[in-house]
């Protein structure tokens, strides 16, 4: 509206001078026109003030002050027409406020803000600004000075000396050409400045035309009448910077912070199009003329110099950023390769045991599948051999841990020296190794097997003492004893057992008549009402091994005739009969009347973790007897925690997101247990409901053994972290691995060194030490 309302006023103007011509009307009119034109810049001024902030608020106040003292220039001008003064006059008040607006114009022009930019862009920018000076005050003084004094001389015209007053407008013109060049030439801008900045340029445009129009007209008498013309183009000046400051004041609101490019094309072609223009001025005119001639000369010699200074900062500027590229180009490549070395330690971490170097479970059983499904189609044979160290556990208490890793280490050089090629070894855990022998039978699988025991009993040396450890070892061939890799492995194992029960240091072929369904299935069956269950509580500790944070219940079978029964012999044995369904829900129940005894008998309330095999959250009706379970033994649910298997990550992801979701509305936390152990469950770790992460304990034992070992578990913790999961360390048997998982920033610590499992009775001083510091909060 400011807009239509300034052109209205302006054409209101021009069409009442041309009802009253006359060269009187003409200066009146710098009162009629221009007094309002500058009230309204003044206020437009204000406002774009107002809404700016930083350097351009200071920008605005300069430009606003200097039309204040437009204002006043004019009203002195009127006052002294209307007192008396002769018309043609300003008056020497108006005349030095007219002097005194330029100073405070220039410093808010030079306040705008620009982007950050270099020394060297600088540099170029007053490069490019004094080019332009050169080239326009040699334009300016041949066109509007030595030309028009030359004609007038030639044509006889009355052309009086050229005065003060049009020597300043000369200078005003090469101020407007230096103000637009900075304008123009400055580096990118805000987008809340590049608008008002255009419109700036266009005001300089403007006076320019009006000082270039007066400066030669103005000498001549008969020609007295282009004041009309020089009052409109001043009108115009003023309302492109009314459009400016309205443009400022209604983008600030917006407050866009953008960057935009400002014409890079023409910044870099405008100086070197000023350099022409002064050779051409030098070529062109005064040929008569030496003095002009030689101050032509040292303007194109300066310009020349100011160019070539130019091309050099042109010439670093490229050579500094191909620099850069190149910098950045390598250290992409860097980045790249780092990521790809991590990525392969993953790759091999998730497939090969850090400490020996061998196959890992995930990639024997994948090997192993591979090799079943190659014989069947190739009717050849292969054996499977599970191999089982006696005596590994006296090492590690009687000589220390590093003595076991060196002996683990020195194990599986031995059985690589025993395996023909192609076969392949494997550790799964711990003592146990496994090897895979494609394309033997039976016997040949026999005479392997006795390789092995002859290999595994011979002396180690272990920290400076000899230490003597045997094996004991399971074989099951395809498919005289089965025909999956499941079933394979499982038999040798089975073997493997009947091998250490008939004395250790020897080997076993696998047997229907071994058959642990056969053995110890029907004796599990009605294990639980019989009372031979029980559970023992292992305690989970802060980073710093004093507090107890949490409980994991395990589940131990002591059997009246065969005694206490490994939990990996039996479990295996319950998942595989359907029994694991009916154990688990004992295992919650006890677990669950447990911790409310506890809490009932005033102990500290800590959080117990329950474990939960697949077949478990297979059942659609899990969740519901979860709660009916916490129900029945008045137990919040924020002090269960359900521990499901790296196992579950690999099937059934979608019934297994489900049942846990309904899971963790009764407040029961979620954890991943053994994580670490395969690779195939990082794909779907981000859809499980997940609380906590359990790192596998192979990897924090690995802590401090190699370095890739450590970026591997890094890794591991860090993608808990960044998940949002709270991480715990399991397997911590040594103060140095205690020492990196807290450095890692896993928030509870388990394992040997801290506390081993115990029966209830035996973990309640524990809780009783508790009781007297603040309880365990939800979440913690």
């Amino acid at each position: 509206m400011a807009a239509l309302l300034l052109v209205y006023v302006l054409l209101c103007s021009v069409l009442f001078t041309l009802w009253l011509p006359g060269p009187e009307t003409a200066y009146r009119l710098d009162q009629d026109l221009l007094l309002p034109l500058g009230l309204l810049g003044t206020l437009a001024a204000l406002l774009a003030r107002r809404g700016a902030e930083g350097r351009t608020r200071w920008a605005w106040t300069g430009m606003l002050a200097a039309h204040l003292t437009l204002v006043a220039a004019l009203i002195a001008e009127s006052l002294h027409v209307h007192l008396g003064g002769p018309v043609r006059e300003d008056g020497p008040v108006a005349d030095l406020l007219f002097a005194l607006i330029s100073p405070p114009m220039v410093a808010g022009l030079l306040l705008l803000p620009s982007a950050p930019a270099l020394a060297r862009d600088r540099l170029k920018l007053v490069i490019d600004v004094l080019t332009l000076a050169l080239a326009a005050g040699m334009a300016g003084w041949a066109g509007l000075v030595r030309w028009p004094q030359e004609a007038a001389a030639r044509w006889g015209l009355p052309l009086p000396p050229l005065g003060p007053d049009k020597l300043a407008q000369l200078a005003g013109g090469l101020v407007f050409v230096v103000l637009g060049a900075l304008v123009l030439l400055a580096p990118a801008t805000p987008r809340t400045v590049r608008p008002a900045r255009w419109l700036l340029f266009a005001g300089f445009l403007f006076g320019l035309s009006v000082l270039v129009f007066e400066t030669p007209l103005g000498q001549l008498p008969a020609l007295q009448t282009h004041k009309l013309l020089s009052v409109s183009g001043w009108a115009l000046a003023e309302l492109c910077f009314v459009l400016a400051a309205l443009r400022q004041w209604q983008d600030a609101t917006r407050r866009a912070d953008l960057l935009l490019d400002n014409g890079a094309l023409l910044s870099a072609a405008l100086p070197y199009g000023a350099l022409i223009t002064l050779y051409l001025l030098f070529f062109a005119s005064f040929p008569g003329d030496l003095r002009m001639r030689e101050w032509s000369a040292a303007a194109c010699f300066t310009a020349t110099l100011l160019m070539l200074t130019r091309q050099g900062l042109v010439i670093h500027e490229n050579v500094q950023i191909g620099v850069a590229l190149r910098e950045r180009t390598l250290a992409l490549e860097e980045s790249d390769r780092r990521k790809d070395e991590l990525l392969t330690a993953l790759a091999h971490q998730a497939r090969h045991d850090a400490l020996t170097g061998l196959l890992g479970r995930a990639a024997f059983t994948a090997h192993l599948e591979a090799a079943v499904r190659q014989a069947s189609l190739t009717g050849e044979g292969l054996a499977v051999l599970f191999v089982d160290l006696d005596g590994f556990k006296a090492v590690n208490d009687t000589l220390g841990h590093a003595a076991g890793d060196a002996l683990l280490r020195e194990v599986a050089v031995r059985l690589r020296g025993a395996v023909p090629p192609p076969g392949l070894v494997a550790r799964l855990s711990g003592d146990e190794f496994t090897a895979l022998l494609p394309g033997l039978g039976g016997q040949e699988a026999e005479r392997v097997a006795q390789a092995i025991i002859k290999g595994l009993s011979r002396p180690y040396l272990l920290a400076g003492r000899q230490a003597g450890v045997t094996g004991s070892v399971g074989l099951s061939v395809y498919p005289a004893d089965a025909t999956d890799a499941d079933t394979l492995l499982g038999h040798a194992d089975t073997a493997m057992y009947h091998a250490k029960a008939r004395g250790k240091n020897a080997w076993r072929a696998y047997t229907p008549e071994m058959d642990p369904a056969a053995g110890i299935g029907p004796l599990l069956r009605g294990a639980a009402g019989r009372g031979e269950f029980t559970l023992h509580y292992q305690p989970q500790f802060d980073t710093l091994g004093r507090r107890v944070l949490a409980l994991e219940a395990l589940l131990r079978w002591t059997h009246p005739e065969l005694g206490p029964v490994d939990p990996g012999r039996f479990i295996p044995v319950a998942e595989d009969s359907g029994l694991i369904v009916e154990i688990g829900a004992w295992v919650l129940d006890e677990a669950c009347r447990q911790n409310a005894a506890w809490q009932r008998a005033g102990l500290a309330p800590v959080r117990v973790a329950v474990n939960v095999s697949p077949a478990q959250l297979a059942r659609e009706a899990f969740a519901a007897e979860v709660g009916d379970t916490l129900r029945r033994h008045a137990l919040a649910g924020t002090w269960l925690e359900l521990e499901v298997t790296e196992r579950l990550a690999l099937r059934e992801v979608e019934r297994a997101v489900a049942v846990l979701r309904e899971v963790r509305r009764l407040g029961v936390r979620v954890a991943l247990d053994d994580f670490g152990q395969g690779h195939s469950s990082l794909g779907h770790l981000a859809h499980l409901p997940l609380d906590v992460l359990k790192v596998d304990r192979a990897l924090i034992q690995d802590l401090g053994r190699a370095a890739q070992a450590d970026r591997v578990t890094q890794a591991v913790v860090a993608l808990g972290r960044g998940l949002g999961l709270e991480v715990v360390a399991e397997g911590v048997e040594t103060p140095a691995q205690l020492a990196a998982a807290a450095a890692l920033g896993c928030e509870r610590t388990q394992g040997f060194l801290l506390g081993r499992p115990l029966p209830a009775a035996e973990i309640e001083p524990h809780l009783r030490l508790e009781a007297g510091q603040k309880p365990i909060q939800e979440g913690a």
